[in-house]
């Protein structure tokens, strides 16, 4: 199974607040398969703040910029 992950770490575990609460960890989690475009994601700038991630758009634009002549021996490794 395939899948992305954003995680909310609001502490070490088992660490507490100053107020005696226990911090959380959550995990955002959604599956793919293989073809599936990415999804969006959060990146978890503070605890509280995220900015959602274009994991889609940002390997995308970031294989546009790759060397083609690398390209190849990424897409093709039996071939290189």
């Amino acid at each position: 199974m395939l899948s992305a992950a954003g995680y909310h770490a609001g502490g070490a575990f088992g660490e507490t607040d100053h107020a005696g609460s226990r911090l959380e960890v959550v995990a955002y989690i959604e599956p793919l398969a293989v073809g599936d475009p990415l999804p969006d994601m959060p990146l978890f700038l503070t605890p509280g703040d995220y900015v959602p991630c274009p994991l889609e758009a940002t390997y995308g634009t970031t294989w546009d910029q790759y060397p083609t002549a690398l390209q190849g021996a990424l897409e093709n490794p039996a071939e290189s």
